[in-house]
């Protein structure tokens, strides 16, 4: 969602009964460069399972010597570097996020068919999770059937669930909400 003075926020919920995650993400678009300004507020079940994250989102599509391209391909990528946190684990976490979204077949299917993603790398220095790196990503391919419904197909991996709960796919509906003025 934008919001006025270049601020934009974006959140999401997951549910996998009985547990739950969220993110609570605020932006501050730096004036006249590709670069914003970003905050992170993590929640999920249990206790101490909380973070605070701050740092820096470059908006790799809209650098000058990719903008043309991206733009044609109708490619929007960004990366958020995560330097600081505030949480409960033990040691440093350093959280790189990347995130994309490409229009597929426009030629065929106007705006309504799209692909799009995040990988997030979370690095682990000095702590007491065995992988140094352990990485979240998702990948949904949605077609718009009216106004913001969706059909859409997903595939996730979730690198800090056991192994025989790590991967799934799925398939559904999807309703977007949209409020202020919105760039694809």
């Amino acid at each position: 969602m934008h919001l006025p003075y270049g601020f934009e926020y974006f959140s999401f919920i997951n549910f996998n009964f009985p547990d739950y995650y969220t993110e609570q993400d605020l932006y501050w678009k730096i004036p006249k460069t590709p670069f914003d300004l970003a905050t992170q507020y993590v929640s999920q079940n249990g206790n101490d399972n909380e973070a605070f994250r701050y740092g820096t989102r470059l908006h790799v599509s809209k650098l000058s010597f990719l903008k043309k391209l991206c733009k044609k391909l109708k490619l929007t990528y960004n990366v958020t570097v995560f330097p600081g946190n505030i949480d409960s684990f033990d040691g440093y976490t350093l959280l790189i996020e990347h995130f994309y979204r490409i229009q597929l077949l426009e030629k065929f299917f106007g705006d309504r068919l799209y692909m799009s993603g995040f990988l997030d790398n979370n690095i682990f220095i000095d702590s007491s999770f065995p992988d140094t790196t352990i990485t979240v990503t998702e990948h949904q391919i949605g077609y718009r059937l009216v106004d913001e419904l969706y059909a859409i197909a997903e595939f996730r991996y979730n690198g800090f669930f056991p192994s025989n709960r790590n991967i799934g796919l799925g398939v559904g509906l999807e309703y977007n909400l949209r409020f202020g003025r919105d760039n694809p």
